[in-house]
């Protein structure tokens, strides 16, 4: 973290590669809002007290898809006969509580889109 604050970062932004990260919101979130620095998260769901804005797909329908397969695979269908499925539907929350700490005003134009506004 010392890195992001050497650097002059303005905000911090996960990415969705390292599944890792996300098991770290937690530290991210406090560290960010101690640093004052925006978070934003890759999945869609975002907390109280944690991301400005998060943004990505539903996990929801990811782990349905992944259990389908795990399903068509568990009654014989050939693992490599499977598509690849991409999501189709992603989220976009908004975390005001966070804007008002960071002094951020949200355009009603991004509001009007997010799923997920948190007050």
């Amino acid at each position: 973290m010392s890195r992001v604050l050497s650097s002059k970062a303005n905000a911090l932004l996960v990415l969705p590669d390292n599944p890792a990260s996300l098991h770290l919101r937690p530290q991210l979130a406090a560290f960010a809002k101690e640093h004052r620095l925006p978070l934003i998260l890759p999945c869609g769901d975002v907390s109280e007290d944690e991301a400005l804005v998060s943004y990505g797909e539903r996990l929801e329908d990811t782990a349905q898809l992944a259990a389908a397969h795990v399903v068509k695979i568990a009654r014989g269908a050939n693992a490599a006969d499977l598509p690849i499925e991409q999501p189709t539907r992603f989220r976009l929350g908004v975390n005001l509580k966070v804007a008002r700490h960071l002094g951020i005003t949200i355009p009603a134009s991004v509001l009007a889109r997010a799923d997920m506004v948190i007050e």
